[in-house]
């Protein structure tokens, strides 16, 4: 991502690399051999044509591709977020967020968009059956989830790493933290081609038993402690590219820690004044957004504009 703005796109960068790799180092040999032009001890400009290398015709890498390769090097994701595309059907689905499920009663059912951040396969002792535990992301937070032998024959085929799904799961507080027990899982592509009935089905279906089942949670619906008015997502902070310098990220870095908080913070990084987005950074960072806060970080350096956003993706 620090070369995007060299015209190239990435996977011509990828394509390209080993090609400069070996270029420079032959470079290199020559120079350590005595093998040095005249051009070049002169400062000619023949070395450097020799090191150039010719554009290659490809294609980008899909945005998926993108995002997965910067959350493996980087622990997180900066061109955007695999969830950015659906936040629309996100909406409609009526899904609830990761961190809501601390105020979830126990058995409750819910509906969860997520990433398959991580999958483990497992074997049940009792049977050698195929199940799997997942861990889901929906860019705020993570929780684990069990997808048990009778769900995963029916979802099973579908969960790979990296996966954008809504999961239909309840709510298993026996432990510390809250977790999810799977029920069904349904890839958000499948959800934008074939409704979100699909989902809705899956979501009110009564269990095998005949019953009502579990109570089911959708978001506020007074089952946790929600409030009726929106409630902002995240502190979005764009910062002027160009401009900013150390000292940006140290002033940033020092008001957030003094005002320690529940909001998550995102970096939105531009170079045309605010125009448009270059890149987003999701921070580790929660703070406490009054207007003490707020008004001592619109006069960072660099700093165009400080909003309370209703999405962290956007």
């Amino acid at each position: 991502g620090a070369f995007d703005s060299l015209g190239w796109n990435r996977a011509q960068l990828m394509q390209a690399l080993p090609s400069v790799l070996d270029a420079a180092a032959r470079r290199h040999a020559d120079r350590l051999s005595g093998q040095v032009g005249l051009f070049e001890q002169l400062g000619g400009g023949e070395a450097l044509a020799a090191l150039q290398t010719p554009r290659p015709e490809t294609e980008e890498f899909p945005l998926r591709e993108r995002l997965a390769r910067e959350k493996e090097l980087l622990g997180f994701y900066v061109t955007g977020h695999p969830l950015s595309d659906y936040r629309e059907l996100i909406e409609r689905i009526q899904c609830a967020a990761i961190d809501e499920l601390e105020g979830v009663e126990n058995r409750t059912r819910v509906k969860v968009a997520a990433i398959i951040a991580g999958v483990r396969n497992r074997l049940t002792r009792k049977g050698n059956e195929r199940m799997a535990v997942l861990d889901l992301d929906d860019g705020r937070q993570t929780v684990e989830a069990v997808v048990f032998p009778r769900a995963f024959q029916e979802c099973g085929a579908v969960i790979e790493k990296d996966l954008p799904v809504v999961v239909i799961a309840n709510v298993d507080r026996r432990d510390e933290w809250p977790k999810l027990i799977v029920d069904s899982l349904v890839p958000l592509d499948q959800a934008e081609r074939e409704g979100i009935e699909v989902i809705n089905r899956a979501f009110e279906a009564q269990r095998p038993s005949g019953s009502n089942g579990p109570r089911r949670y959708r978001p506020g619906n007074g089952q946790a402690p929600v409030n009726n008015t929106p409630q902002p997502r995240a502190l979005r902070i764009t910062i002027d590219h160009p401009a900013a310098t150390g000292e940006t990220l140290e002033r940033l870095n020092a008001l957030f820690e003094a005002a320690p908080g529940d909001l998550p913070v995102v970096l939105a990084f531009t170079s045309d004044a605010g125009a448009t987005t270059a890149g987003l950074l999701r921070t580790a960072t929660r703070v406490r957004p009054d207007d003490a806060l707020l008004n001592e970080l619109g006069t960072v350096p660099a700093v165009l504009a400080v909003e309370k956003a209703m999405s962290e993706y956007q």
